[in-house]
């Protein structure tokens, strides 16, 4: 099951022991736990900044401003597919993880959970939905010893 790992900042590797191995690492446990490994899906993470974010959430949200994290899935899941991609902004997660009062590499694990939870199809419009996928988040975490993070927001 390959999780492919782009690095475009080299901020991640002041911030995240290993980031390439520890991304596919958190992305692997999420789709071994939600049970979709077997389906071999190819993931692509792209850890980068603030700008790219900013580009991509203005190029395909039409929002001027940069965003933790960002996931576009382009095949359903089926066996080899082509699941997704998901954007990581350092800048905005450090800044995050400073405001919140969260440790980085939690942070982190959160986000990235939340963006194979968003290839999958979870989403958080609306409210049921959002229940449903932070309930989902919250039971991931949880198993990697990260505290509920919507109780640290609240």
């Amino acid at each position: 099951m390959p999780v492919e790992v782009s690095t475009i900042d080299r901020k991640w590797y002041r911030i995240i022991r290993k980031p390439k191995a520890t991304s596919q690492e958190i992305v692997l446990f999420a789709l071994r736990e939600l049970k979709v490994d077997r389906y071999n899906p190819i993931v692509s993470v792209v850890l980068a900044h603030d700008a790219l974010l900013l580009e991509l959430n203005h190029k395909y949200r039409n929002i001027n401003k940069p965003t933790n994290v960002l996931s576009f899935n382009y095949e359903a899941l089926s066996h080899n597919c082509c699941l997704g991609e998901i954007f990581l902004s350092i800048d905005r997660l450090t800044y995050e993880s400073k405001t919140l009062g969260v440790e980085v590499h939690a942070h982190f694990t959160h986000m990235l959970i939340h963006g194979v939870l968003h290839i999958l199809g979870y989403d958080h419009e609306v409210p049921e939905d959002a229940q449903e996928m932070q309930a989902l988040e919250i039971d991931l975490l949880s198993k990697r010893s990260i505290e509920n993070p919507y109780l640290i927001q609240e």
